[in-house]
């Protein structure tokens, strides 16, 4: 549970992905803004792993008007290019590398705490099942803190075009 203490002297974010829970060592996000308790807030490494869910989650569109933003994830799976697990884990690094890139642009080491700032994501594993992929993953910020979260996809792998 969070104190007000938590939240001196940081920026905060509305939560986005709800589901998590720091003493448990997966936790299922759900995005939604509001959920049965209502808005809340969302820092630390939190607020990094809904940092980073956004911009695997986003389309880069490098004519658009944030070309830092977002990758090339999501497209992959909705012109079908996911067929398999290891379809998921080739679009997953190969998108690290843009928002590697994306976060270089955006942090600022005057105004990220180190536990806010991205430093590597891994897969933990996968699961295709039908029209959802299951997506668990481990991000570690620059602090050295991790945060475990599985992220569901829900589409049709190889059936969208």
């Amino acid at each position: 549970m969070s104190s007000v203490a938590d939240y001196v002297g940081r920026t905060v974010d509305l939560t986005a992905f709800h589901g998590a829970d720091p003493d448990s060592n997966r936790v299922l996000l759900i995005q939604t803004l509001v959920d049965e308790l209502g808005g809340s807030v969302v820092t630390g490494i939190q607020k990094l792993a809904q940092t980073f869910l956004i911009q695997l989650f986003k389309i880069r569109d490098p004519d658009g008007l944030d070309p830092n933003e977002g990758c090339q994830f999501i497209r992959d799976a909705i012109q079908g290019g996911w067929r398999q697990t290891a379809d998921v884990t080739q679009s997953f690094y190969a998108s690290l590398i843009d928002i590697a890139r994306n976060f270089s642009v955006k942090e600022n080491r005057q105004t990220f705490p180190d536990d806010e700032r991205y430093q590597s994501a891994v897969i933990d594993s996968i699961i295709l099942d039908g029209d959802r992929v299951a997506v668990s993953i481990t991000l570690t910020s620059q602090a050295g803190s991790t945060f475990n979260f599985i992220a569901p996809i829900p589409i049709l792998p190889g059936r969208v075009s």
